[in-house]
């Protein structure tokens, strides 16, 4: 079993430092196999690793998985583009989701007045009667309304 050599050309170009491809398992690799020659040359230049590991116990006839790891060096042509990071602002931007937590709190605050008006005391019961996800706004409201 051999992999087309356009999978081992894909690969080459996405993989990563470290990341290996079984490109073959057989007993031996064919003289003219286009994979194989492929990968010699790119052994050369420096950009993979080959190895063979020996097939572990199990039906088959192949003795050997043929594996290519592929090294940190990029290939001819790629080119590695480092942009400029933007400085963080001087003044911490305000959250986003205080907007939300606001709106939350008053579509909520009359329920919420009237469970505590029936004498429910628990912010995180109020949450979990109306169904909410977070408790966070009640206790926030709650807090308010005690002020």
């Amino acid at each position: 079993m051999m992999v087309r050599k356009t999978m081992v050309a894909a690969w080459l170009k996405t993989a990563k430092a470290g990341e290996t491809i079984v490109y073959a398992r057989a007993t031996f690799l064919p003289v003219r196999s286009e994979v194989a020659a492929m990968l010699r040359e790119a052994a050369d230049h420096g950009h993979v690793v080959l190895y063979r590991e020996r097939r572990m116990h199990g039906p088959g006839e192949e003795n050997f998985r043929y594996v290519a790891k592929r090294t940190a060096k990029p290939l001819p042509g790629q080119v590695y583009m480092v942009r400029e990071v933007p400085p963080l602002p001087a003044a911490k931007p305000q959250d986003k989701r205080f907007n939300g937590t606001a709106a939350l709190q008053r579509d909520i605050a009359p329920q919420v007045r009237g469970l505590m008006a029936e004498g429910v005391r628990s912010g995180s019961a109020i949450a979990r009667a109306l169904g909410l996800y977070s408790a966070q706004p009640v206790y926030s409201l709650m807090r308010k309304m005690a002020a």
